[in-house]
């Protein structure tokens, strides 16, 4: 490549990543972005279904409706981390009255709720709100306290080659952990949905009781993938 390309300062890191076998790391932009966060710590993911064909009253096509969330609750920096999570039996009608009033609880009023990719957290809690008006400023209180930890590797301020100019958890997780999606039944949220949304219309055929375990293993390995993440970089910088 000509040295008087025209390229990013993210993508000349890719460059140097792979031509170089270069990383990059700065502890104190990471540290500054971590003590904005206030404990305890609720490292959260929810999983989604999207009917082409409306399945629940009040529900319009092609809407994401949450099913499943996991969460691990970090109450003090070097604490134990509490593990939470809800998943909708498939059969007893739409799941989001249940998830919101289980997460609400589980989630409570004060503390950093920790997310990767933000924007997909904060839509569905949204969306919950102008779907259950009644619980509409709970809901959009917990959109204010929303941290994103895929900042520090989206702005590569922590980068490896390995990562492959990737962002994702699925890239960034084996780049920086032992830890991968690897050996779970279900790898990725497609998987998640098209599952859950089988057993609901009552078109799974296998083991739903095996499936249900599969589901609530990969939505507690995405956060504990981030848990991990966040230890990972912490013990770096603080």
């Amino acid at each position: 490549m000509p040295i008087d390309y025209s390229l990013t300062d993210k993508q000349w890191n890719q460059v140097e990543g792979v031509q170089e076998n270069k990383e990059r790391f700065d502890p104190e932009s990471i540290k500054e972005f971590f003590e904005s966060w206030e404990f305890p710590l609720y490292f959260f993911d929810f999983e989604t279904v999207q009917p082409s064909v409306p399945i629940y009253d009040g529900s319009r096509p092609y809407e994401q409706l949450p099913f499943q969330y996991s969460l691990h609750i970090l109450l003090e920096p070097d604490g134990e981390v509490e593990h939470h999570e809800f998943l909708a039996d498939p059969s007893a009608g739409d799941p989001r009255p249940a998830l919101v009033t289980q997460m609400l609880a589980d989630l409570g009023t004060e503390g950093s709720i920790v997310t990767y990719f933000m924007s997909f957290e904060t839509g569905r809690i949204s969306e919950l709100a102008n779907a259950f008006p009644g619980y509409s400023r709970a809901l959009l209180a917990l959109n204010e306290r929303v941290v994103d930890l895929i900042v520090p590797f989206q702005n590569h301020w922590c980068y490896k080659p390995e990562m492959n100019g990737s962002a994702s958890i699925k890239s960034v997780l084996p780049a920086m952990t032992d830890l991968s999606y690897d050996d779970l039944e279900i790898q990725e949220g497609k998987t998640a949905s098209e599952t859950w949304l089988a057993l609901a219309e009552d078109r799974y055929s296998g083991d739903a009781k095996a499936q249900m375990e599969a589901l609530k293993n990969y939505c507690e390995m995405d956060t504990w993938a981030m848990v991990v993440l966040y230890r990972t970089l912490k013990d770096q910088v603080l």
